[in-house]
């Protein structure tokens, strides 16, 4: 057993409220059962995981989201990705945008997307290029295959991303580019 720094609480679908005390054994037990149609989650040692239906969405490619101050933008692009039948994950790199850009992305991320949509959150402006180097750097620890970048102003059309992907998983190139 792995044992957990105790205690570790979860919260189920209806709001009710787990504790996790001894081991991860009674948290995969609850996790392998179906509790309803809604989604399971928990914190385990500030770790989210996510059970929902059984599954995880899981993925070998992210799309990194650059942002400043996009908030009419974010959910939109987030939810044209995920709307996509080809599974991405996306990692927001949001540098302080004073318009709440980033707590639009934590709504989601505690609503919606737990288990594929992640952001970091930087403070003040950095730019775009150290965003994007920050995004590869997170993407490569977490062993993605396939690393994408796309702006939130749809200027990056979503709907090219399977073939993007296509390109490289499908046809074995390195290197795909959108023109």
């Amino acid at each position: 057993a792995i044992i957990m720094d105790p205690p570790s609480y979860g919260r189920g679908a209806n709001g009710e409220v787990w504790k996790f005390e001894d081991n991860i054994g009674d948290l995969v037990e609850l996790c392998t059962k179906v509790l309803s149609d809604k989604p399971l989650f928990f914190l385990i040692n500030s770790y989210l995981c996510i059970a929902k239906d059984n599954k995880m969405h899981k993925s070998d490619s992210i799309v990194i989201i650059p942002t400043y101050n996009e908030k009419e933008n974010i959910a939109k692009i987030i939810r044209a990705v995920f709307a996509l039948d080809k599974c991405f994950h996306i990692l927001v790199i949001d540098d302080g945008s004073p318009d709440g850009t980033a707590a639009i992305v934590r709504g989601l991320m505690a609503t919606e997307y737990y288990d594929r949509l992640f952001i970091i959150e930087r403070q003040g402006k950095l730019g775009l290029g150290t965003a994007y180097i920050a995004g590869f750097k997170w993407a490569l620890e977490r062993d993605y295959d396939y690393i994408f970048e796309m702006d939130a102003d749809f200027s990056h059309d979503p709907q090219d991303l399977p073939r993007l992907y296509a390109a490289c998983h499908d046809e074995g190139f390195d290197v795909a580019v959108g023109s």
